[in-house]
């Protein structure tokens, strides 16, 4: 069977907030020591607009001891850079839909 666009959202939809999602991000955070600050990236299906709701997520991984206190200081550090990165990749992406909706092609003078 081919895949779908539908297939797809069924399976974020199953995805997003859920158990499996929240051990691919404490993986993360282990296999990285700590350094979340490209979370983004290796979340599938994550999105920038979304960056409240993965802090949240570390924070609880934080509280519930799930993150070993070895590395929860380089959590608690590149959190913030975590933040800054999303607001800044959720910026591009608004541009971006807006010079595709303008019937921009290429970048600026291509």
């Amino acid at each position: 069977a081919e895949l779908t666009s539908k297939d797809i959202d069924e399976f974020g939809d199953a995805y997003l907030g859920s158990a499996e999602e929240r051990r691919d991000v404490l993986a993360f955070v282990k296999e990285k020591k700590g350094v979340v600050t490209r979370l983004l990236d290796y979340i599938m299906l994550s999105k920038p607009q979304d960056i409240e709701r993965y802090i949240q997520l570390l924070e609880e991984l934080l509280s519930d001891g799930s993150v070993p206190g070895t590395i929860q200081g380089a959590v608690r550090c590149s959190m913030p850079k975590l933040r800054r990165r999303a607001k800044v990749q959720e910026e591009k992406d608004r541009a971006e839909a807006h010079r595709l909706q303008a019937g921009g092609v290429g970048k600026k003078g291509t």
